[in-house]
C-alpha cells in the first residue's frame, strides 16, 4: 500500500521518535511510505521516500514560513497523493490532518490522525493569544473531521477531543514500554562517571523538553526545600524551541545556590541509559499525553514519581507514585524519604514493576493495523 505522511522537519523529542517508529514499521511491512517535509528526516529505510517541500525559513521557523507551509503542504500532498495514487494517509496532530483534507477529497485518501498531546490545553495554559487559540480551534475541528480515525495515547485525551468534536470517537493506543532496553551494573557505573557522580551522591533525573508546561522549575524548587547532601538533580532535555526556558531554569538554579548539584545535560539520544544510572526519577509536568520519558524511566526499574493529573495517574496509578502540584513540600519529602528510606525506595521500585508491566506491549504492530484496517 502506499501511504502518505506530513510533518515540518526533525525535531528532537517523543513525536517524532513515535512518528519515526509507525513510519519504519511501515516500511517493515512492505508498505510504501511518502513523507512531506522541509527536510529529509534522519530515517533511511527502504520503502520510505521523502518529498522535499522547498521553503524560505526553514532553518529556523517565523510567521511567514508557517503560513506558506499551510498554504502549500495541502497542495503538495493531494499532488503527492494522485501522483502516487495514495490509499492512506498517516499523520501526527490535528494541523497535520487538516494539511492533508485535500488529499482526502481529491485523492479518496483514508486519513488516520494520531493525537500526541491536546493542543489547546496547552495554548490555554501558555495563555496564547485569543486569535491563535481560535485559531487552533478551528483546524482542530476540521482536521479530526477529514479523519477517517483518530487514535489518542490516553483516554484523558480522547475524552477531552471527543467533548469538543462531538463527530469524533477516538480510539485510545497509549504509548509503551521498549522492553528490550535493559541497563547492567557496568553501563550504571559508566554513566555516573561520565557524570562525576560518586556512588554516595542520590541522584535525581527528569527528562522532558525545556518548557513551562514540563514544570521543571517545581522541581528544583522541590530538590532545594529537601536539603539533600550529598545529592544531585540531573535535568535531562533541552529548549528546542529557544524559548529562554533553559536561562530562566539556569537563574532559578543561582538564585537557590544549588550550583554543581544541578547539572543540565542537554538533549540526550537515549536518556534512559542515564537515567537508569541514577535513584530516582521524578516527572512534574502541568500536562500530558502518554510521556514517553515517563514510560523510558519505567523501563529502567528505578522508583519514579509523577505529578497528580489524569494522563500521568493513567500510567502510574498508584497514589504513592505520585505528587500534588499545589505546593513543591510533598515532593520534597517524598524525595527526602526515598533517599533516606531503603524499605520505601523497594516499595516505589515494585510499585513501578507492576505498571511496567501494564505498558510491555507491541506498540509498532498495534499501530500498524489501526492505520491500514
Amino acid at each position: 500500500m502506499q501511504i502518505l505522511s506530513v510533518y515540518f522537519k526533525h525535531q528532537p523529542g517523543g513525536f517524532t521518535k513515535r512518528l519515526y517508529q509507525v513510519l519504519a514499521a511501515l516500511a517493515q511491512n512492505n508498505h510504501t511510505v511518502h513523507y512531506v517535509a522541509v527536510r529529509p528526516y534522519p530515517l533511511t529505510l527502504p520503502g520510505i521516500e521523502a518529498h522535499i517541500l522547498p521553503l524560505p525559513f526553514r532553518e529556523r521557523e517565523n510567521p511567514l514560513f508557517w503560513i506558506l507551509f499551510t498554504v502549500l503542504a495541502p497542495i503538495y500532498c493531494a499532488w503527492i497523493a494522485r501522483t502516487h495514487k495514495i490509499k492512506s494517509a498517516v499523520v501526527f496532530s490535528s494541523f497535520y490532518a487538516f494539511i492533508c483534507a485535500p488529499a482526502v477529497v481529491l485523492a479518496d485518501v483514508k486519513l488516520v490522525t494520531f493525537l500526541r498531546a491536546d493542543v489547546l490545553r496547552e495554548a490555554r495554559f501558555e495563555q496564547k493569544p485569543k486569535l491563535k487559540m481560535l485559531v487552533h480551534r478551528v483546524l482542530e475541528w476540521w482536521g479530526l473531521k477529514f479523519s477517517k480515525r483518530v487514535i489518542a495515547n490516553s483516554q484523558t485525551l480522547a475524552d477531552a477531543v471527543s467533548k469538543r468534536c462531538r463527530h469524533v470517537s477516538p480510539v485510545v493506543l497509549p504509548n509503551h514500554i521498549d522492553v528490550s532496553f535493559a541497563g547492567d551494573r557496568d553501563q550504571r557505573v559508566s554513566q555516573r562517571r561520565r557524570y562525576d557522580l560518586t556512588d554516595a551522591e542520590f541522584t535525581v533525573a527528569t527528562a522532558s523538553p525545556l518548557n513551562r508546561v514540563k514544570n521543571i522549575d517545581f522541581l528544583i524548587k522541590a530538590f532545594a526545600l529537601a536539603q539533600l547532601r550529598p545529592a544531585r538533580l540531573l535535568i535531562i532535555g533541552e529548549d528546542v524551541k529557544k524559548t529562554g526556558e533553559r536561562q530562566r531554569l539556569e537563574q532559578l538554579t543561582a538564585a537557590l545556590t544549588l550550583q554543581g548539584q544541578v547539572v543540565f545535560t542537554g538533549w540526550l539520544q537515549q536518556p534512559q541509559h542515564l537515567i537508569a544510572a541514577c535513584d530516582l526519577f521524578v516527572f512534574p509536568s502541568y500536562q500530558e499525553g502518554s510521556p514517553n520519558a515517563l514510560l523510558e524511566a519505567l523501563a529502567c526499574r528505578i522508583p519514579c514519581l509523577g505529578s497528580r493529573i489524569p494522563e500521568i495517574a493513567e500510567i502510574l496509578h498508584y497514589d504513592d507514585l505520585m505528587f500534588d502540584l499545589g505546593s513543591p513540600y510533598q515532593l520534597a519529602e517524598k524525595i527526602k524519604k526515598s533517599a533516606a528510606d531503603a524499605d520505601f525506595r523497594k516499595h516505589l521500585t515494585k510499585l513501578v514493576r507492576l505498571r511496567e508491566k501494564v505498558y510491555s506491549f507491541d506498540w509498532e504492530t498495534a499501530a500498524v493495523k489501526l492505520i491500514t484496517t
